[in-house]
């Protein structure tokens, strides 16, 4: 089954080896990249196509960061049920609550290398994320 993946990430280095990752995992998983918040906004709102099936969100981005997003994509009537995965450098307690407040499915530390980065996808991939509770903290960071 063909999955609809957005990625909002601002670090060039990060979007490839995001993009690596994924293309090894399978090639069943249509991929769209953006480089800021704003930019996953405009496109979320604008696309009528089928919202996507997991949206992963860095939170330290320029111009619109990730926290912003995520409040925007769940007060949203077309959106409010996506599923949202932060994935980012910080593994600030606070910042892991206040997405999980703000209705982050997953909030999940970026591994410090590529094998780890492919088993973290594959393991959000593998989940079924239409149970509810589903929501948990996935931390691969060394």
């Amino acid at each position: 089954m063909r999955k609809k993946v957005m990625l909002a990430e601002d670090d060039q280095d990060d979007q490839m080896f995001f993009k690596e990752a994924i293309g090894e995992i399978s090639n069943e998983i249509q991929l769209q990249i953006k480089n800021n918040g704003e930019e996953l906004m405009t496109t979320l709102i604008n696309d009528h196509g089928p919202v996507p099936d997991i949206i992963f969100i860095d939170l330290n981005m320029p111009i619109k960061d990730g926290f912003s997003c995520l409040k925007e994509i769940k007060v949203s009537e077309k959106l409010k049920n996506c599923t949202v995965v932060i994935l980012t450098t910080s593994n600030n307690k606070d910042h892991m609550d206040l997405a999980y407040k703000l209705g982050a499915t997953l909030y999940v530390c970026k591994p410090n290398n590529f094998k780890d980065l492919k088993s973290v996808l594959n393991e959000i991939f593998l989940r079924d994320f239409t149970v509810s509770n589903l929501t948990g903290k996935m931390n691969y960071q060394a």
